[in-house]
């Protein structure tokens, strides 16, 4: 049983490294759509600010990301404006840890917290992700699996419980250094851009 739950974490994992619509989620909304739905499955969700220089680069290519995924498919997409809340901050992103944005999360309707999607923000790259998230895919149904997904799910089937183990440790610390890295990052454009402001006054 261990191992099972180990393989599944590892495959669901490996993409970090590498009824739908597009909406506005807020305080009100957000549970029922992300966790309520009917039917369960995936969300993709934005973390977003209309101040940010990142947010406003991205916009374009998550716009297809919601085109390509209308209300008639299974995968919902949805944006938080981390701006629309008391004092300016949306306490949803203080509550799914969006301090750098963008953040990109996907959900699933059975877990309480999201995971950060941490891979390349191309239009191709996350139109790819988000086609993974639609899918059946599963250990047990592997009709919908591409062939790669197909190839990792059996590369980690064959490992055994202690290496599954340290597959998934080497994998979740991947992914917290790849978070912490771009935080880093936008912290110190945020400085750049403070210093900039105080030496026009």
């Amino acid at each position: 049983m261990l191992r099972r739950a180990l393989l599944c974490l590892s495959v669901a994992l490996l993409p970090l490294l590498v009824s739908s619509r597009a909406l506005d989620l807020t305080e009100d909304n957000f549970n029922r759509h992300v966790y309520e739905r009917k039917g369960g499955g995936h969300s993709f969700v934005k973390f977003y600010a209309p101040w940010c220089q990142h947010c406003k680069k991205l916009a374009p290519t998550w716009k297809a990301v919601e085109k390509m995924y209308p209300k008639s498919v299974g995968l919902l997409v949805g944006s938080v404006d981390c701006s629309d809340g008391p004092k300016g901050r949306n306490p949803l992103c203080d509550t799914h840890k969006a301090m750098s944005l963008p953040t990109l999360m996907y959900f699933h309707s059975d877990k309480k917290k999201g995971t950060p999607y941490d891979g390349n923000r191309t239009e191709e790259d996350l139109l790819a992700f988000a086609a993974e998230l639609n899918s059946t895919c599963s250990l047990t149904e592997r009709d919908e699996c591409t062939d790669e997904k197909t190839a990792s799910i059996e590369e980690y089937d064959a490992l055994d419980e202690a290496k599954l183990k340290e597959k998934v440790s080497e994998l979740s610390s991947a992914s917290e250094m790849a978070r912490m890295k771009m935080m880093m990052v936008q912290m110190q454009m945020q400085q750049t851009h403070q210093d900039k402001k105080l030496s026009k006054v």
